[in-house]
């Protein structure tokens, strides 16, 4: 994967996901409620990663305590959250967002993305695929890091949008 850009259209109400694969259709509409759905299930994704990883540090750490008594009589470590686990599986560069500039192409040949599905179960990597209403459509392979980062500038560009 190359490249992937949003922006958001105030004359369509849509964002347009722009890829840099050389494909017949790599421009795609995505409805505000499509990027809802979405937004939400990377998070609930992402957050699921987030609690798994934390109760096997916790784990690791019970094996590791010899004394539970010890344990039961110090407050429990403070949780920094989240933000702070997404921060650090993102990196330390976040998207800019910029105004949309003026699509030149016709929007009527943009396919409209009325299914967005991500699977994360995949043995190859983290997959975003989009379906139009004929079940056509395309494949974006992301890495972790990738999903995250996906993750920041669909949020950031819905924000700007004022869907979120």
């Amino acid at each position: 994967m190359s490249s992937i850009a949003i922006t958001y259209d105030s004359r369509q109400d849509r964002l347009l996901l722009k890829t840099g694969l050389s494909l017949e259709k790599p421009t795609w509409w995505i409805t505000r409620r499509e990027t809802k759905k979405l937004i939400n299930h990377i998070f609930a994704a992402t957050k699921a990663q987030y609690e798994t990883e934390k109760l096997l540090e916790q784990l690791s750490t019970n094996k590791e305590t010899k004394s539970t008594t010890e344990q039961a009589d110090s407050a429990p470590p403070v949780d920094n959250g989240y933000a702070e686990f997404h921060q650090a599986h993102n990196g330390n560069s976040s998207p800019e967002v910029s105004e949309s500039k003026k699509v030149n192409e016709q929007p009527e040949q943009f396919p409209l993305a009325v299914n967005i599905k991500i699977d994360l179960n995949s043995q190859q990597g983290i997959k975003l695929v989009l379906l139009d209403s004929h079940h056509k459509g395309i494949c974006i392979e992301l890495t972790q890091e990738g999903l995250y980062r996906f993750s920041n500038m669909l949020t950031l560009v819905s924000q700007k949008a004022t869907w979120i």
